[in-house]
């Protein structure tokens, strides 16, 4: 690792970048010269290691200018956990004295970086106490992120908060059964051992024992697995109930209107509190989270983050614009979109939906079938019947049993396999028929009864406000199927029971991202474009009027 410190102490713009972060925020003036005295302003070389797996988490950083590959050691290698800018932050290991650093950090070009040491940042909260809330924050987002691999996240897309709801919710669901184990559990046990030592009394100790420690399994469990994230994208809400729901909600950063906490009295006391995130046509509240003041400031922080890093891009492209205009440098073509990153299933299901083709893709035009198991659903009474007259018929031309002329029954046999093969194909048909859509720019709900009347639903693909699917019963998980909810201005349109609802969620998403960009680049080419312009032709006329200048003309002539 290499390093050389510059312009020791921090300047005043130093000092508002740092102010600008959730971690300083609530950072006084009189805490100023505290701050100037922990933190150091260091730079990295491109291809710099700046600390790796297993070495003493020593530092903590806060990237001024530049970019940094954070990566953790997996068996094949390493993998990238985020690529970081400017305002973001690695080495959080640092955070907790005596610890190891548990990622690697490397610099990918030029990079200057705010230092803290370990023990200098313990000193520091010690001496201003509105850090803790945000390292905190910082901290759980770190440790829940090392634990879990969110695959469906975008390529370039980096997670900022990854959260639950305050354990103080987790301590009141394992209260109740705790309680009744105390009060019921232990007598019982006692009854069972010494006043009535029964097998039975010995068997109803064991079950209610058992049930009461499941339970509170089962609500630690269900307590884990819900989380609030917020990334560099959008806001996400996971939910999963053990063996029965798992639902996905999330809004683009884009969509937000505003951000705002509340709490109650008791929320106050414990330090727990709601976010609502209001969009264009409605609000997303994210429960019960610890200190939820902080989680505002963070995603605040990223909005206007994100829209300055937008603003420099597009310094940076009307620079280059100009430039190639007046022949400075020649035009390059752009490369195209990265491949996205695939969500995959299992095996056997994946299997199941290629033959029953669930999805399939023609010329950019992603369509959906409805689960094969809502097929099997769907026909499962006229096939069972026809299987049955079938049985019935072959039991009785084997003389297994005597009903009918076997002349009449085969009759009767072939006219109710007639009418049952109808009824079943149109199950099949009507199954068929619904198809969910999505072009380059449009999402199509079609709905369409066989001989009778279809409906279409449409909606542009830009207009979408939130994205949501759930997974609502054992059957959904286990063959991977649910609904896939998109709201768009005041049309919701429902996407049921599609084959791996996350992939169809992740496709819409990144789809809506890129319509965002293209959208964006073509109105910021139209600006510069007229900058251009007026450039070209300042150029022309300072080059073909030796008389030309730029100051006030002489009224004289």
């Amino acid at each position: 690792m290499r390093y050389t410190n510059i312009m020791p102490p921090l300047s005043e713009e130093h000092i508002i970048f740092l102010k600008s972060s959730h971690l300083f925020y609530h950072i006084a003036e009189e805490d100023y010269d505290r701050l100037r005295e922990a933190v150091k302003l260091v730079q990295f070389n491109p291809g710099d290691v700046i600390f790796q797996s297993g070495a003493e988490a020593r530092y903590f950083y806060l990237i001024y200018a530049g970019e940094v590959e954070v990566s953790v050691t997996v068996d094949e290698g390493a993998e990238t956990l985020a690529v970081l800018h400017s305002g973001e932050y690695f080495g959080q290991d640092a955070l907790r004295l005596g610890m190891n650093y548990r990622s690697n950090a490397k610099a990918l070009r030029a990079t200057s970086a705010f230092r803290i040491q370990a023990d200098a940042f313990e000193k520091l909260a010690l001496a201003v106490p509105e850090l803790v809330p945000p390292v905190r924050l910082i901290w759980e987002t770190y440790e829940l992120l090392l634990r879990n691999r969110l695959d469906w996240l975008n390529e370039d897309e980096v997670v900022h908060y990854f959260g639950r709801k305050h354990r103080f919710f987790l301590l009141t669901r394992l209260l109740l059964p705790l309680i009744i184990f105390v009060l019921a559990e232990i007598p019982l046990i006692l009854v069972a051992a010494f006043v009535t030592p029964t097998p039975l009394m010995a068997l109803l100790a064991l079950l209610v024992g058992v049930f009461l420690v499941g339970l509170m399994l089962w609500n630690l469990v269900d307590w884990s697995n819900d989380y609030y994230i917020i990334t560099s994208e959008r806001v996400i809400y996971l939910e999963r109930v053990v063996l029965l729901y798992d639902s996905r909600q999330e809004s683009p950063l884009q969509a937000i209107l505003s951000v705002t906490s509340d709490s109650s009295q008791l929320g106050r006391i414990i330090g727990y509190g709601n976010v609502t995130i209001s969009t264009y046509t409605g609000d997303i509240v994210l429960r019960r989270l610890p200190d939820p003041q902080e989680v505002v400031i963070l995603l605040n922080e990223k909005r206007a983050l994100a829209n300055e890093r937008s603003r420099q891009t597009e310094r940076q492209t009307i620079e280059k614009d100009i430039l190639q205009r007046l022949g400075y440098i020649q035009s390059s073509l752009e490369s195209g979109q990265p491949a996205p990153a695939q969500v995959h299933s299992g095996a056997v299901n994946h299997l199941l939906a290629n033959l029953f083709r669930m999805r399939f893709e023609q010329g950019g035009v992603i369509t959906y079938r409805t689960h094969w198991f809502i097929l099997l659903k769907r026909t499962f009474l006229p096939g069972f019947l026809m299987t049955l007259v079938l049985a019935g018929l072959i039991l009785r031309l084997t003389n297994t049993i005597q009903i009918l002329d076997p002349a009449r029954l085969v009759g009767l046999a072939a006219i109710l396999e007639v009418i049952l093969a109808g009824w079943w194909i149109y199950r099949y048909a009507d199954w068929n028929n619904d198809r969910y859509i999505i072009t380059r720019d449009t999402l199509i709900d079609l709905y369409r009864k066989p001989l009778g009347r279809e409906e279409r639903k449409t909606a542009p693909i830009k207009n979408i406000q939130t994205i949501e699917y759930e997974r609502r019963n054992l059957i959904g998980l286990i063959f991977n199927f649910g609904t896939v909810s998109i709201l768009v201005g005041d049309t919701r349109l429902t996407f049921d029971d599609v084959y791996n609802p996350s992939e169809v969620q992740k496709t819409i998403f990144e789809r809506f991202m890129i319509i965002k960009k293209q959208e964006q680049e073509k109105a910021d080419s139209k600006d510069r474009q007229r900058i251009a312009d007026w450039l070209e032709i300042y150029d022309h006329i300072r080059q073909t009027r030796p008389d030309f200048s730029a100051g006030k003309p002489d009224d004289s002539r």
